[in-house]
């Protein structure tokens, strides 16, 4: 709203003139009603990101969400089974490929199983907040165009559709340790840590992408192909410690990169990520996530116009 309305919750009685104002004023048992007008203000200053608002309306971000999961697997016959199935086809399809080169894309000692499914887990739910979330304020404009409510809910909503995912594939990964008596290393708790830096890694893309396509529609035959290039460039398949890539800092600059480092060092005790590594992921992080946000704020009161 206009920041030149008077203050929050200033209540101005509507002008009246001639005689109506005088018997209103007088209090007349005939005196017609005084209409009182209230008059809303914009919160003073201008914030990245109203967090009181969006605790408001968390219960809504959490129907979106639950709405989100319905969509994506309504009529499919094995539902959310394709939350395992298509990594482990994936996983099948790397598998066949490293054995016909004769390489090695894993740690010696580590099943690569184990070693695939620690890179899709992070990937995963970045590359689902990047293709779903990017779609957000399209399909729901009907929604954005008639009732208020904060925008940035719904590509967030995504992100929360990609934690139960996520939830998911660490169910998976479990079970394959359990499976080949690997046991989890004991800086395991640390991938908390690396868990919160992908869901902020997510919510920054999907938050930009969203408000992006709104505005304009080429971004979304360039989100699907952004997240296949996404895919090799980031070490989901395979692990870059089996080479000699301490030249390529530029390589580092996906924030992946650290990011799944760092999942498969906590969960399998593999090669810690360099201070380097940790550095670049957390500052493109967190570069994406306020860049996401500030764009997102920039356009808000457009995109309902525009969409």
């Amino acid at each position: 709203m206009p920041t030149s309305l008077p203050a929050a919750g200033h209540e101005m009685p509507a002008p009246e003139s001639g005689e109506s104002q005088s018997t209103a004023e007088s209090g007349g048992p005939h005196a017609p009603a005084r209409r009182i007008m209230q008059y809303f203000e914009a919160a003073p200053g201008w914030r990245l990101i109203d967090l009181r608002e969006l605790w408001a309306y968390r219960e809504l971000a959490i129907v979106l969400a639950a709405r989100e999961v319905k969509v994506r697997y309504r009529q499919a016959v094995i539902g959310v089974a394709w939350v395992v199935l298509q990594p482990v086809i994936m996983f099948l399809v790397f598998q066949t490929i490293f054995t016909i080169l004769k390489h090695q894309p894993a740690v010696p000692g580590i099943p690569y199983a184990l070693t695939f499914f620690c890179g899709w887990m992070p990937w995963q739910l970045l590359a689902l907040s990047m293709r779903d979330g990017s779609q957000t304020l399209v399909t729901n404009r009907q929604l954005v165009t008639k009732v208020y409510f904060p925008r940035m809910l719904l590509p967030t909503a995504s992100v929360l559709c990609g934690l139960l995912e996520l939830t998911i594939s660490f169910g998976v990964i479990l079970i394959l340790m359990a499976w080949y008596g690997f046991v989890p290393a004991p800086q395991s708790p640390a991938v908390i840590a690396f868990v919160a830096l992908t869901i902020l890694l997510a919510i920054g893309t999907a938050v930009f992408l969203s408000a992006l396509n709104a505005l304009y529609r080429d971004i979304g035959y360039v989100v699907p192909f952004l997240v296949q290039v996404g895919f090799f460039a980031s070490p989901v398949a395979y692990d870059p410690a089996q080479h000699d890539m301490s030249d390529w800092w530029w390589y580092e600059l996906n924030p992946m990169v650290g990011i799944i480092a760092g999942f498969r060092w906590a969960l399998l005790g593999t090669e810690a990520p360099s201070v380097r590594m940790l550095t670049l992921s957390i500052a493109v992080t967190f570069t994406i996530l306020l860049c996401g946000l500030w764009y997102f704020r920039r356009v808000e009161d457009w995109i309902a116009d525009r969409i």
